[in-house]
Parts: C-alpha cells; structure tokens; sequence
C-alpha cells in the first residue's frame, strides 16, 4: 500500500542517547534484550511518535523502520545562482512537501546571512535556522518544507531538495520493531483493535502487554526518567506503570470504549467525537449546601485528543501505550560531501526513521500514514524562528 507522508498530521522526533552512550549502557541494555544480538552499536535513538486527534488511534498496531541516511535530492530550484540583493528572499522548490534540503551560499562579507526553512502556510519550522557569516553549505532535515527564506544579502548558489514522498516509497528501509497498545493477545474483536498482531523488537513474537514492558525495560536501562516512586529510592517497575494504564477508568479502558464506539469510514462516528464520560457524585457546593437527591458532576473527555497529548508529552506514556521505542542501531557512518551545516542542535544521526499504521477515512477507504524523522527543535527555537 502507497505511503502517505503528511507532515500536519503524523509527528516521530528522534533523538541519539549520547550520554548513555558513553556511560556504556547502550550495549548493556541491549544485550539484556537480545542475549545474542549484533556485536557493536551505535548510540541508542530515542524515537516518540503522535499523531492528529482527527485521525483517530490505528485498529493495528505500528510499524517502525530504519535505514541509513542518503542524500539523493530530487527537486531543484535554482539553474543558476541568484544574488540576493533585497535583504528577504523567499525561494520555492516546486513539487511535493521536502524533508530534506541542501543549498550553498555566500554571505556579503562583514554581514550575516539567515536562512530559515517555511512550511507550506508560509510560516517557519521551529529550529529550521541557520545564520551564515561565512560561505558554507546548509542542510535542514524536517518533513514539510516548502521554501527557503533568506535574510540578508549576498548569493545563493545552489538550492536543491528530496522529498518525504521520494524517501518513504525508497527501497533499503529495515523493520525494527512493530509497536502498538498494550492489549493481552486475544483480548479484543479484530474489528475493535487486532490484538493477534505479533509485537516487539524485530522479529516480533509477542502481544501488546508484554512487548510493552520490554520496550520500558529498554527505556529505563539507558537511565531516561522515570515517574515518582512512592517510596525515596524505590523504582516503579515497568509492570507497575502498564497496570495502572490498565486500571478500569484508566487509559487502556478509555481507548477500548472509543475504539468500540466509533466507526472510522462514518463522518457522524469518528474517534475523535468521541467522549468518555465522568461521573462524580461526591461534587458539593458548601453554601449554599445541594439538596438530596441532586444530580451529579458530568465531564465529556475527547479521549483521542487526551491522550495525543499525554503521548506527546511523557516518555513513558508514549512508550508504554505504543508511540514510542528505543532503537539500538549498528554504529553508522554516512558520507558527508565536504563539510555540511545543520541548524544548531539539530544534526541528525546517521540513520532516517519512518513510523507507519493503517487509518481509515469515510469515502477514502483505509490509508498509510507515516512520519518520518526529525530531531526535536532545543528550547526557545520556536521562539527564534
């Protein structure tokens, strides 16, 4: 089935575990997952993944692939340099959305030069940005780019770019893992969320419930934070944090209502109008005091957005409700042609990562939705930009 890369609707933000790295416990949280796996690795890659509440959560689970990064650009938007004489230019590369860009430029000597990178609204990419005092060679790697704005004067020599389209249909891409929610195999109707699906670490033999607790067994081996404990010094084991998702009323259940209740390809029954509700009887007011017999405290929850937001902002949410894994990649080595400059704090490891899961859509019938990778703006980018 044809992928379909919308940067606006899918987001997997990567990130190398460099200092695990050096401490050595790449390698030994690796072996404790794979007694018998590869010899060397590189350093360990965080990857989180959310996608738009009007998609809905996948009624299976996600894929998760690897491949090493290569630069072969399939756009171009200059046949000749261009001298930036205005002091803000706008450059359009025509054709699909980008996800990554190369372009050589020269600064007016004694001046800066900024590019930044525009998403097809016109607007910055938080993090997208490169201040030039000197001629070099920028690369930006973010799915969505649709232009280049340059700010300043001086020239442009080359503009060229390959596409997030290009690169999720290329061949070379390795599964790594499939990862989905942490359901016992079994446990649902097919129709509701198809539990029978294999998930964990390539290959995958396991049900949702425990490839879970391997995937937060590999999270926490590399020292990432965990929640409170109740008890100073005491760790919350993986188990723990599953089985309070799993709770009734907790996460899981709210999801498996959703799931049960909507039907995807029905405009009026999608997933994300649908709200779970709260009831609390023990909602007083103290003065004047509610007589009996008065009705209790009702609160609508949009389930899908809810957790999209718990997923996009707690690590181990993300990974144990399934939108979240830690890769443990070989060492890479990707040839750079001369030297190349990233945004600050956003070079990207050697290796590109892409997320996929059937959804389906009323009239559209069932779609791939991917993401691919990009590395997370540091703070204040998006206040730079």
């Amino acid at each position: 089935m044809m992928r379909h890369v919308w940067p606006h609707a899918s987001l997997l933000h990567c990130a190398e575990l460099l200092a695990a790295h050096e401490k050595g416990l790449t390698s030994e949280t690796a072996g404790k997952i794979w007694p018998e796996g590869q010899e060397s690795h590189g350093p360990a890659v965080a990857l989180r993944w959310s996608t738009h509440p009007a998609l809905g959560f996948p009624r299976r689970p996600f894929a998760v692939w690897r491949r090493l990064a290569e630069w072969k650009p399939d756009r171009s938007a200059l046949d000749k340099p261009k001298t930036l004489a205005s002091g803000l230019d706008e450059l359009a590369i025509a054709g699909d959305e980008l996800y990554e860009i190369r372009f050589a430029v020269t600064p007016t000597a004694g001046t800066t030069l900024v590019a930044e990178a525009l998403d097809g609204h016109g607007r910055p990419i938080p993090g997208q940005r490169i201040a030039f005092d000197a001629a070099a060679t920028g690369a930006m790697r973010c799915p969505g780019i649709c232009a280049l704005r340059l700010t300043g004067t001086g020239q442009i020599h080359d503009l060229r770019g390959m596409t997030g389209s290009s690169l999720a249909d290329a061949a070379g891409w390795q599964r790594i893992a499939v990862v989905g929610l942490p359901y016992d195999r079994g446990s649902l109707p097919p129709h509701v969320y198809d539990t029978e699906v294999p998930q964990g670490y390539e290959p995958p033999a396991e049900g949702g419930y425990e490839a879970a607790k391997v995937r937060l067994q590999a999270e926490r081996g590399l020292g990432l934070p965990r929640p409170a404990s109740a008890e100073a010094g005491v760790p919350t084991p993986a188990g723990a944090l599953l089985e309070q998702i799993r709770l009734s009323a907790g996460p899981l259940e709210r999801i498996t209502r959703c799931l049960d209740n909507s039907v995807d390809d029905d405009p009026s029954r999608r997933q994300s109008a649908y709200l779970y509700e709260h009831v609390r009887e023990d909602i007083r007011q103290v003065d004047p005091p509610l007589p009996s017999g008065a009705a209790p405290a009702r609160a609508g929850v949009p389930v899908v957005g809810v957790t999209q937001l718990a997923v996009g902002s707690d690590s181990e949410v993300a990974t144990a409700l399934g939108y979240g894994v830690i890769d443990f990649p070989p060492p890479g080595d990707p040839k750079e042609d001369g030297q190349v400059v990233w945004p600050p704090g956003l070079k990207p490891p050697p290796h590109v990562y892409l997320v996929e899961a059937v959804f389906r859509f009323p009239f559209a019938g069932d779609l791939t939705i991917c993401a691919l990778g990009q590395v997370r703006p540091p703070p204040g980018a998006a206040a730079l930009s």
